[in-house]
């Protein structure tokens, strides 16, 4: 007997006790899908709403719709909102996030491998995203995740691409530049690894500090001498980055580098040590001469 012969009430009767796998083939194959279309999605509502969350991959809003709750939102209603709205950032789809904040989904949300939506939405360089969640309220300063913050995944990802628009969104949006913490300490240190000159400069020009300590490698100069990266190097030293400054995974900038094999920059490193010990050993002479000077030999000596 064909699904046409059941009356549609027997029909009806019969999804509420489908399970979620028997309800989805039915929904893919019975000809009759739209006919029972309010009642799939209250079944599909109660058993975890499994269509809300294809709706949010695959950015099919029309679904969305109809998946999401037609009365007083419950916890578990909440929950699916959330990762359906997870799934909207990470697939890129700005109309559902937007369908799914007007739902009360939470844009701060902390959670997952890059702590909050922000700064998944910066990993994946998605500038359009990136705008969205600010537009929406995002905060571009919470903490946590991998990477610490979203400033932080953006200057990583444009260091490696060479593309600074979501860097210079999250700047502009009054990011901390010297935000401390996840995996490189800071943006800086992130920019540093990757090796892009400019996305170094552009930090440095919005008032990051070249010398914060913390993070993986201790410091910005011992990421950029690990990597090989000479010309950062350089400009790191030109601010008074100290190549013999201890901490970090390697111990210093000059160890670092020598673990990494790059013997040109191990002597641009020495050499660096060097001319820091004669400047500073300078001006200790000049402060012992000007005491001499004023009769406070004795105390000098």
């Amino acid at each position: 007997m064909s699904l046409a012969a059941f009356p549609a009430e027997l029909i009806y009767h019969t999804i509420e006790y489908l399970s979620q796998e028997d309800l989805n083939a039915f929904v893919q194959t019975s000809r009759f899908y739209y006919q029972f279309n309010t009642t799939l999605y209250d079944v599909d509502r109660r058993q975890g709403s499994s269509a809300l969350m294809w709706a949010a991959a695959y950015g099919d809003t029309h679904t969305a719709q109809h998946a999401l709750p037609t009365k007083k939102v419950s916890p578990e209603d909440r929950k699916c909102i959330q990762q359906a709205f997870r799934l909207a950032v990470e697939n890129s789809h700005c109309a559902m996030v937007v369908i799914l904040a007007k739902w009360h989904a939470d844009i701060n949300a902390r959670g997952g491998f890059f702590g909050n939506a922000l700064q998944t939405a910066a990993w994946m360089g998605d500038y359009r995203m990136v705008a969205l969640l600010i537009d929406l309220g995002a905060n571009v300063n919470t903490q946590g995740g991998y990477y610490g913050n979203a400033l932080q995944v953006a200057s990583w990802r444009a260091s490696w691409t060479g593309n600074d628009n979501v860097l210079e969104l999250l700047l502009r949006a009054d990011a901390n530049v010297n935000a401390e913490g996840g995996y490189f300490g800071n943006a800086l240190q992130a920019a540093a690894w990757g090796g892009r000159l400019h996305t170094m400069r552009l930090l440095l020009k919005s008032g990051a500090q070249p010398n914060t300590q913390g993070g993986y490698y201790g410091s910005s100069l011992q990421a950029a001498s690990w990597r090989g990266h000479k010309h950062v190097v350089r400009l790191l030293l030109q601010l008074g980055a100290r190549a013999d400054a201890p901490g970090g995974h390697y111990g210093s900038a000059i160890k670092a580098a020598g673990m990494g094999g790059h013997r040109l920059l191990l002597c641009l490193l020495y050499c660096s040590c060097i001319h820091q010990t004669i400047r500073s050993s300078f001006g200790h002479l000049v402060i012992a001469l000007g005491e001499i000077n004023k009769g406070n030999a004795v105390s000098v000596i």
